[in-house]
């Protein structure tokens, strides 16, 4: 294994990590509550939710972030949005504000056209 490789691998090991320890568990669950259990840009209450970092800020720990960083979404939504980040290369504060906000999967494309 080179040595690049097996740091990439202990890096991501270490961050995985962080998502079970109980300050990112703690700061998950008051996000969950602050939007009612629900997934901001559908409203799903039912399907498995993710809190979602909005912007990342480099050797930040993920219960370092503010709230207003953190957004709930069930698991298509936040699918959808790692798969709409990796279309398009600048990711704006409005464009992702708009794709937050709506709930029409007809319109998706649109966003990168």
């Amino acid at each position: 294994m080179t040595q690049t490789k097996h740091k990439t691998q202990s890096a991501t090991a270490e961050f995985s990590a962080q998502y079970k320890d109980p300050r990112w568990q703690k700061t998950r669950l008051r996000i969950m509550e602050l939007d009612m259990f629900r997934c901001r840009r559908c409203g799903d209450k039912t399907t498995e939710l993710n809190v979602h970092h909005l912007k990342y800020k480099r050797d930040a720990k993920p219960w370092e972030y503010p709230d207003s960083n953190l957004v709930t979404l069930c698991e298509p939504c936040h699918n959808e949005f790692h798969i709409m980040k990796k279309r398009i290369s600048d990711l704006t504060d409005p464009l992702y504000e708009e794709w937050l906000t709506n709930k029409n999967e007809e319109n998706f494309d649109a966003y990168f056209l």
